[in-house]
């Protein structure tokens, strides 16, 4: 028995080895062919075509296709670029990227701490509720441009700006390729109509967290979705605020349209709360249940109003580096390196400053903590968003000025924007599977720096996706706004439907356990 293993073995070896290739002529007359086939050369070419150059044009392939002995067949100089297009390498990364990252995934969610998958599922529930909020913030914004378009044949002075405001201020690379901010000042119809979205969000996502107050699967679903929602429309009028010539001009005047954006969000959050405290004691008498849903409601404003807020810092954070008030949307250049240099070390000062709040919280006495929670959480909550916002505008920055504006791959746009994508979701997953095996307070809330980070790296992926699909063949203006309603629709359905009926209930699962 043992005999028969052993020679098994050995078989199999030589079987791998096969040294017959080596020594027999027809071995090497057949690999020769195929290095032919493969790099497409001329030569393969023409001698099938009975060609009377072959022989002379390359001689010594013809003298290796016919001795197979003396050595393989060697392909031209350049005909490998041939065949490694672009297109190919950029597939290849695309593929060996998301296998990466789906790699990544399961080990999270399958490892034996229990403490660390129910952090990876909080994670990717986020995540994926900020990029569904985005999405249907964009689908709802282009199903409005194509109805006033359409069917107001002259659509008025006012859609006639938010048409040219879109094309002005575009969210990706234009056609060519180039990427640019196109920063242009705003105009007062512009900001009325982003504070009016604001506020349609607020007031929509208030009476929904009303109304669902008994259905808690569907109360943290709104919530989860909304906060976001309303977090992205506030964010985007406060930055638009910022934008107006009267907020543009200086630091100081930056920095006032933050405070504006600060006491107009905690307005708006206190007239809510004391509408719900009024509701609430209607009945004289407050239960635990009434009790969970106004603490959710709160846990609910908090995060949005962090979300804006925190890009509205990232926004006078700029202004106070570059002199200017730059758009938070678009890719992102910049060619001076100190000014990249500065925000790199402002968003690490900020991810910094998450641990140093936790700590300076033990100096307060206990009393104060009880009296000022919701104000401590909102604080801390803001600056993991102002971390957050930070670190995605400043790696833009750095990617694009360290490729010299090019990107990878002749400055192809949605690949660059994957890269980055890719890069924060392997990097942030890991620091946040750290923080979960070493809790300690202190680093809990730099988790929502990451969330956010990984959100919108993907967001913005998936939306220059969404736009060169729409772009794909030429079309004219209405179709390719119908396209791209119809592509961005479905796929903000299919996200929807996969995170409402299986990543949700498995988060919430594991946060009651």
């Amino acid at each position: 028995m043992k005999r028969i293993r052993l020679v098994t073995a050995l078989g199999t070896v030589l079987c791998f080895l096969d040294p017959g290739r080596a020594v027999r002529p027809e071995a090497g007359q057949q690999l020769g062919a195929e290095v032919h086939y493969l790099n497409l050369l001329p030569s393969a070419k023409e001698a099938s075509h009975g060609s009377p150059h072959a022989s002379e044009s390359h001689p010594s392939q013809a003298q290796q296709a016919g001795h197979g002995s003396q050595g393989h067949a060697q392909p031209e100089e350049g005909q490998h670029e041939t065949l490694h297009s672009n297109i190919g390498i950029g597939a290849s990364l695309v593929l060996l990227g998301m296998v990466l990252f789906v790699m990544c995934l399961f080990c999270l969610v399958n490892y034996p701490n229990e403490s660390l998958q129910r952090s990876t599922w909080n994670t990717l529930s986020d995540s994926i509720s900020i990029i569904l909020a985005i999405l249907t913030t964009r689908v709802i914004h282009d199903i409005v441009m194509l109805i006033c378009v359409e069917l107001l044949h002259q659509p008025p002075t006012a859609i006639a700006a938010i048409v040219e405001e879109e094309e002005q201020h575009a969210a990706i690379a234009d056609r060519s390729g180039r990427p640019s901010h196109h920063h242009h000042s705003m105009a007062l119809i512009d900001v009325v109509r982003s504070c009016w979205r604001f506020l349609v969000f607020f007031v929509g996502v208030e009476t929904l967290l009303f109304k669902l107050k008994k259905d808690t699967f569907n109360l943290a679903a709104v919530g989860t979705v909304g906060a976001h929602l309303v977090g992205f429309s506030a964010a985007d009028a406060f930055s638009t605020l910022m934008e107006l010539p009267l907020f543009s001009r200086t630091l100081g005047s930056c920095f006032l349209a933050d405070i504006i954006a600060i006491a107009c969000m905690g307005f708006l959050c206190v007239g809510a709360s004391v509408v719900r405290t009024r509701i609430v004691y209607l009945d004289g008498k407050v239960d635990k249940e009434e009790e969970d849903w106004l603490h959710y409601c709160e846990e609910v404003e908090n995060e949005f109003c962090a979300f804006g807020i925190g890009l509205g810092n990232t926004q006078v954070i700029r202004m106070a580096i570059t002199g200017e008030v730059l758009p938070y949307e678009g890719v992102q250049q910049n060619n001076n390196p100190d000014q990249v240099g500065q925000m790199m070390m402002s968003s690490l000062i900020c991810v910094a400053l998450v641990p140093l709040l936790f700590a300076l919280q033990g100096l307060f006495p206990a009393e104060w903590k009880r009296k000022f929670a919701r104000l401590n959480e909102l604080l801390e909550k803001t600056i993991s968003m102002t971390a957050g916002w930070a670190l995605l505008l400043a790696s833009r920055w750095l990617w694009w000025y360290k490729t010299d504006n090019l990107g990878i791959l002749e400055g192809d746009v949605m690949l660059s924007q994957f890269v980055i994508a890719l890069f924060w979701s392997v990097l942030g997953s890991l620091i946040m599977a750290y923080i979960e095996e070493n809790r300690g307070g202190s680093l809990d809330d730099l988790q929502e720096a990451f969330i956010l980070l990984i959100a919108l790296s993907w967001e913005t992926t998936f939306h220059t996706a969404v736009s060169e699909i729409s772009h794909w063949r030429s079309a004219t203006e209405k179709g390719l706004k119908v396209r791209n309603l119809v592509i961005g629709f479905s796929f903000t359905f299919a996200i929807g439907c996969s995170w409402y009926n299986h990543v949700l209930p498995k988060s919430l699962h594991l946060q009651r356990h």
